[in-house]
């Protein structure tokens, strides 16, 4: 039995390196669990905050769609509009166009009827002397322009 008893101190020393290998490996191990549970807890907040943000997003881009969908009406409105209104505004023009070809005719009728009046008229001033101013005023004012402006009206 001596060469058991001999070998008891050493299976002890070897139990003790080996028993303070397991706190140490213990310890190590308990400062990455700790750090785990700490990623777990900040991974979990993470995980809510995320959530969240993917709730406003939907939210948002609800909003934005809707907003889209009315905006489209509001513009096709507009659009609609602004066709009623460029139509009118070509009709006007056409009728601007026609006025005013109408008038150019008529103030040629005017003036070439006034030409023979106004030259009749300086002649008989140059006859008669400088108290015409009666046959002036109606030599200014040809009667077919007074006629045609009174009948645009």
């Amino acid at each position: 039995m001596s060469g058991l008893s001999d070998l008891s101190p050493l299976l002890d020393f070897a139990l003790c390196v080996l028993l303070v290998i397991t706190i140490i490996y213990a310890i190590i191990l308990n400062k990455k669990m700790k750090a785990f549970r700490e990623a777990r807890a900040a991974m979990a907040t993470l995980s809510a905050d995320l959530d969240a943000a993917v709730r406003r997003a939907e939210e948002g881009l609800a909003k934005v769609r809707a907003e889209a969908a009315e905006s489209t009406t509001r513009l096709v409105e507009r659009g609609e509009a602004a066709k009623r209104l460029a139509n009118d505004l070509a009709r006007l023009e056409e009728r601007a166009t026609r006025a005013g070809d109408r008038l150019e005719r008529l103030s040629r009728v005017g003036r070439d009827e006034a030409r023979p009046a106004a030259r009749a008229a300086s002649s008989a001033r140059q006859g008669a002397g400088a108290d015409t101013t009666a046959e002036t005023s109606a030599a200014d004012e040809p009667p077919a322009i007074v006629r045609a402006l009174r009948g645009l009206r």
